[in-house]
């Protein structure tokens, strides 16, 4: 693993040959965090430790697949004299700036009067997503692109936004289409990653994509390269969604939607349904049909497995794979395919080199306390909506 450290203007401070540990992850659809220990007399130190003046840029790499972030916060830990401490500093990737970016009803208009209700996106979903980055970066003038696929192959669906951080308002359409969209830097030098796009300065670009299917991406537990395993699994919470649409009290509009794939996997005794709210859907139809169906992605039955794995046995991260491609896993005699979700690239002086993919829903399944709060919080959804005379 290549670790380099930039300025806020991102030019190189100088790579970190002799870290006590880094390590890295690359999320689906998420951000993706890293940390980096190094010793208090390395170089690099006094740069992370000042993140709290300014960006401190952290890129990584590994077989050339590259990782870019930044630091989020830094700690020196010293018992002894000064110089005898380490400094460890905890890191976020590129994907961080769409949970700090608005997507204004504006658009890419910098006026915040006269706005219509709702930015309304309907096409592709990689090219919408495309669509609505851009126009953020624009408005806001921050060194962010996002590039349209030449040929997209992905869902059509309609997105409304309205002053929501752009991470909100695509994560879970995107989740729901099976379109990934990685983050990194461009920096001079590299090839232009944009079509009819030139950059000239360091840009964090976003590639919206529709993944390419990989039928002989698969892992299998019989594998000897396959050093640790957990497999996950867990329970859909419903297979039917009620919408409900422009107006108030008796005006109110409501569609339903019902996954009958779901409801033909869970059968009678499967739980039933849930309630979406969504007041910028004016009528029913194909509109509130994918609002819901991208609600009830959220209660989707998972599964997913974890495996550390020796890299180049049978499979090169960077080369064969990367996140968001589409793999196979066999596991105790169970087969299915599910997108790469994350992958963790780990180096450390004591147990060396690990690569880590997660096949499936990264997100463990829920204990029972996990599923009180989601109770509570839909409780508490409720009593605002009956509030608010909806």
């Amino acid at each position: 693993m290549t670790i380099t450290v930039y300025d806020g203007g991102y030019t190189q401070v100088g790579q970190v040959p002799n870290y006590i540990s880094a390590e890295v992850t690359w999320q689906l659809l998420a951000v993706g965090t890293g940390t980096l220990v190094v010793e208090e007399t390395d170089p690099v130190a006094p740069y992370l430790l000042a993140a709290d003046r300014g960006v401190v840029p952290v890129v990584a790499s590994v077989n050339g697949q590259r990782w870019s972030g930044r630091v989020m916060s830094a700690t020196l830990d010293r018992e002894g004299p000064p110089g005898s401490g380490t400094v460890t500093a905890t890191l976020a990737d590129d994907f961080a700036w769409l949970q700090h970016m608005l997507a204004s009803q504006g658009g890419s208009s910098t006026s915040l009067t006269g706005m219509p209700e709702y930015d309304r996106r309907t096409g592709k979903a990689a090219t919408v997503a495309a669509a609505l980055i851009n126009a953020s970066a624009t408005r806001l003038g921050v060194p962010v692109k996002a590039a349209t696929p030449v040929s997209d192959t992905s869902p059509t669906l309609t997105l409304n936004s309205r002053m929501a951080y752009l991470a909100d308002a695509l994560t879970t359409p995107l989740w729901a289409a099976g379109v990934p969209m990685p983050a990194r830097i461009w920096l001079p030098g590299d090839d232009q990653p944009i079509s009819g796009t030139t950059l000239v300065a360091p840009t964090v670009v976003f590639y919206p994509q529709a993944p390419t299917p990989k039928p002989w991406l698969q892992w299998t537990d019989s594998m000897v390269n396959i050093e640790k395993m957990s497999l996950v699994s867990s329970h859909p919470t419903a297979y039917r969604a009620i919408i409900g649409l422009n107006g108030q009290e008796a005006a109110r509009i409501y569609d339903t939607y019902t996954d009958t794939v779901r409801q033909g996997q869970v059968g009678g005794y499967g739980f039933p349904e849930l309630y979406v709210d969504d007041s910028s859907i004016d009528a029913a139809g194909a509109e509130a049909k994918a609002a819901a169906a991208a609600e009830l992605a959220k209660t989707v039955g998972t599964v997913s497995a974890s495996f550390t794995v020796e890299d180049a046995d049978p499979w090169v991260f960077g080369t064969d794979y990367v996140v968001g491609d589409v793999a196979t896993v066999v596991a105790s005699g169970v087969t299915w395919q599910q997108a790469i979700s994350q992958v963790t690239a780990s180096d450390d002086r004591d147990n060396g080199f690990t690569l880590t993919p997660v096949v499936g829903d990264p997100q463990p399944a829920p204990d029972g306390s996990d599923m009180m709060v989601a109770a509570l919080g839909r409780v508490a959804a409720s009593l605002r909506t009956l509030r608010a005379g909806r």
